[in-house]
């Protein structure tokens, strides 16, 4: 999450689909649960792609797959996930991982989805805790 200020007012933005990046634990916590949910492991490595935000063209590169192999692995995940779009598949990542500020460690707490109200609240409150 990164904090931009602009005069008394403070903007906390934050990547919504960056979750590879974000440490080894999170990303073998997303590869259980893939595998969990009966993905293969070039599906989930696909999966852990699309949320690290590649595009398909980057996918195809760096696993040395064409497009229509890709295009079945996509089709693959979605029906075996039961979604219908990249925007469904980090909402299932989202869930499947800790929420920040959950237990100590933030072991076994699998996060949930909350409406945007909710979170421009919390956003807000962060902000003002900073000052």
């Amino acid at each position: 999450m990164t904090e931009q200020r602009k005069g008394s007012s403070c903007i906390l933005s934050f990547p919504v689909a960056r979750f590879r990046g974000c440490g080894d634990e999170r990303e073998r916590l997303l590869k259980c649960g893939f595998e969990e949910m009966g993905l293969t492991r070039q599906e989930c490595r696909i999966a852990l792609l699309i949320l690290d935000g590649g595009g398909n063209g980057d996918i195809c590169s760096e696993l040395y797959i064409t497009r229509n192999t890709l295009k079945f692995h996509i089709r693959n995940i979605n029906r075996k996930l039961g979604i219908h779009g990249r925007r469904e598949l980090v909402g299932i990542a989202m869930r499947m991982l800790p929420r920040p500020g959950g237990t100590p460690g933030g072991s076994g707490v699998r996060g949930r989805i909350i409406n945007l109200m909710e979170a421009a609240a919390f956003y807000r409150q962060q902000c003002r805790e900073k000052l």
